[in-house]
């Protein structure tokens, strides 16, 4: 698969995992610890994946394909352009949408405790639906408006 086809299938996951999640708040038919965990841990995988893809598809843009970055600070080292700078930034900058989002452990996210989500007010808040969903907003929205300007070179 084209590093941009796994890239948009990578989106789509993401909009039906986040759906399926808050539809599972919505209903509030299982403990909210299991909701965290079934559906915010997994929301939180795919959201990192899209973000893994993404960085595969810019080395591929720039004939770098044999790179899997796991991050754009790494990736500086072989491609130097305003779309890497910017996610360096990004990911560097404390209390960034991106910052969060690659901090945030799965392992520490959710306690083992049935019915008590506590191991920490961060973690809570970054399993949060809504987090997340706008987490993926933002990350939506840079990846369009990243490749409209690449597109336009």
């Amino acid at each position: 698969m084209a590093a941009s086809g796994e890239v948009n299938q990578r989106l789509y996951c993401c909009r039906l995992q986040l759906d399926y999640y808050q539809q599972l708040v919505a209903q509030a038919d299982l403990p909210v610890s299991v909701i965290y965990c079934l559906a915010g841990e997994s929301s939180l995988h795919h959201l990192k994946a899209l973000y893994y893809a993404y960085l595969k598809e810019i080395a591929a843009n720039y004939n770098q394909p044999q790179l899997t970055p796991q991050s754009a600070i790494a990736l500086t080292d072989h491609i130097q352009t305003a779309e890497v700078e910017e996610l360096s930034s990004l990911e560097s900058t404390d209390g960034s949408w991106l910052s969060e989002l690659l901090q945030c452990r799965q392992s520490e996210a959710v306690t083992r405790h049935p019915g008590v989500i506590m191991s920490s007010v961060a973690a809570d808040t970054a399993l949060d639906v809504n987090v997340l969903r706008l987490t993926l907003d933002e990350l939506k929205l840079l990846i369009s408006r990243q490749r409209e300007l690449t597109q336009e070179w």
